[in-house]
């Protein structure tokens, strides 16, 4: 487990229109059989790497991560930042290519003068020790699924 803990950090980088291919193939593996790919790679490609002011698109050679920011408009200057997607390959090391991928969201959010930073999950994954590693706490909320 150290030895995870100190090998070398995989280089955080921006998005580009020459990862959709890789995304989409990560996303297609990682996600539940509901997954709409064709509707997936129109929001990547048409509304996140479109507007990187208010979406962040970063990976690592084995993870990827996508955070959007949004305020509601009774409080314009209230910018929260969602982690809408965090996944990573099956062989990615969480320390390396995971960790640092949050690290980056929550910088950035944090320099975009967000009031919160909150991370989200439409998989199985507990995404919750992963978030806290970087500083979040539990939030409650209330909501109904009507999946059942």
């Amino acid at each position: 487990m150290l030895a995870e803990r100190i090998a070398p950090v995989s280089k955080v980088r921006r998005m580009t229109y020459d990862d959709v291919d890789w995304f989409m193939t990560l996303g297609i593996k990682r996600y539940p059989p509901r997954w709409d790919a064709i509707r997936t790679e129109n929001w990547l490609r048409n509304r996140i790497l479109v507007n990187p002011a208010v979406h962040l698109a970063i990976r690592t050679d084995k993870a990827a991560c996508v955070t959007v920011l949004s305020a509601p408009e009774w409080l314009p200057a209230d910018w929260d930042a969602l982690v809408t997607t965090v996944m990573a390959e099956e062989d990615a090391n969480v320390w390396k290519d995971v960790i640092p991928l949050l690290e980056a969201s929550r910088d950035w959010s944090r320099r975009k003068k967000c009031v919160t930073w909150k991370v989200a999950s439409e998989t199985h994954y507990d995404l919750g020790p992963l978030a806290k590693r970087v500083g979040a706490k539990p939030e409650t909320y209330w909501m109904i699924d009507w999946r059942g």
